[in-house]
C-alpha cells in the first residue's frame, strides 16, 4: 500500500512538473512570437522609410537637374547681356567722341 502511495506521488509530482514546464515554455512562445511580430512590424516601419527616402532623392535629383539647366540658361543669357552693354558702351563712347569733334567745329 505504502508503495501505491510513492508511485501516485511520484506520477502526481511528474505531472505537475510536466504543466509547470509547460506553462513556462507555452509563455516563453508567447512572448518570442510577440517579439518577432514587433521585428516585423519595424522592418516593415523601416522598408517604408527606406521607399520614401528614395522617393525624395529621385525628387531631389530631377530637381537639380532642372535647376542646372536653368542655371546654364542664365549664365548664357548674362554673358549676352554683357555684351551688349559692352557693344553699347562703345557705341556710347564713339558718339561721344562724334559729339565732342562736332562742338570743337
Amino acid at each position: 500500500m505504502e508503495v501505491l502511495f510513492i508511485v501516485g506521488g511520484i506520477i502526481i509530482g511528474c505531472v505537475i512538473g510536466f504543466l509547470f514546464t509547460k506553462s513556462k515554455f507555452e509563455k516563453k512562445t508567447i512572448t518570442l512570437e510577440a517579439g518577432l511580430q514587433f521585428i516585423s512590424e519595424q522592418k516593415i516601419t523601416l522598408e517604408n522609410k527606406l521607399i520614401n527616402a528614395l522617393d525624395e532623392k529621385e525628387s531631389i535629383r530631377k530637381e537639380k537637374e532642372l535647376l542646372v539647366i536653368e542655371n546654364t540658361k542664365y549664365a548664357s543669357e548674362l554673358k549676352n547681356l554683357k555684351e551688349k552693354l559692352t557693344e553699347n558702351k562703345q557705341e556710347v563712347e564713339k558718339l561721344q567722341e562724334k559729339f565732342t569733334k562736332e562742338f570743337e567745329i
